[in-house]
């Protein structure tokens, strides 16, 4: 891990190797507290910069739910402002799973694309695909959203 000021403030974190844990960002942090709660966030919302980029082997989400062979990239503005998204990796069944930012007339376009529909939604839900959605045997997953003006 590297991390590093950015110009005007903020911090820019950079990640590369073999795996990296990411299940405290989605809600699968295992750690006990001694208090049985964690302590309160001192801050409601992010105040400065942040990027964040890594390219690993395998990037863990939940126990057995990874993808594989990440490249990503993620920053926001102060105040938690999506500024940027990208990603490229392959995911746990077969195929890959892409998702841009990109912006158009000042609308921020947000697309998330994947090759095994079930395969993704057994990675990135903690219910199995068959108990979420149908997914039939080759479907494909892709969701896209508008957020507003920057």
């Amino acid at each position: 891990m590297n991390m590093e000021p950015l110009p005007g403030g903020g911090l820019a974190f950079k990640f590369e190797g073999k795996s990296l844990d990411a299940s405290h960002f989605v809600g699968d942090d295992k750690r006990r507290w001694p208090n049985g709660a964690p302590p309160p966030e001192v801050d409601d919302e992010l105040q400065n910069p942040l990027s964040l980029s890594a390219h690993v082997d395998r990037l863990a989400f939940r126990e057995n739910r990874s993808f594989r062979d990440v490249t990503l990239a993620v920053s926001f503005g102060g105040r938690e402002k999506l500024t940027g998204f990208n990603l490229d990796a392959m995911e746990t069944g077969k195929g890959k799973v892409t998702g841009r930012m990109e912006v158009v007339k000042g609308v921020r376009n947000l697309s998330l694309d994947a090759d095994d529909a079930g395969a993704f939604i057994d990675t990135s839900w903690d219910s199995p695909a068959s108990e979420t959605a149908a997914s039939p045997l080759g479907s494909r997953f892709r969701a896209m959203c508008l957020v507003p003006p920057m």
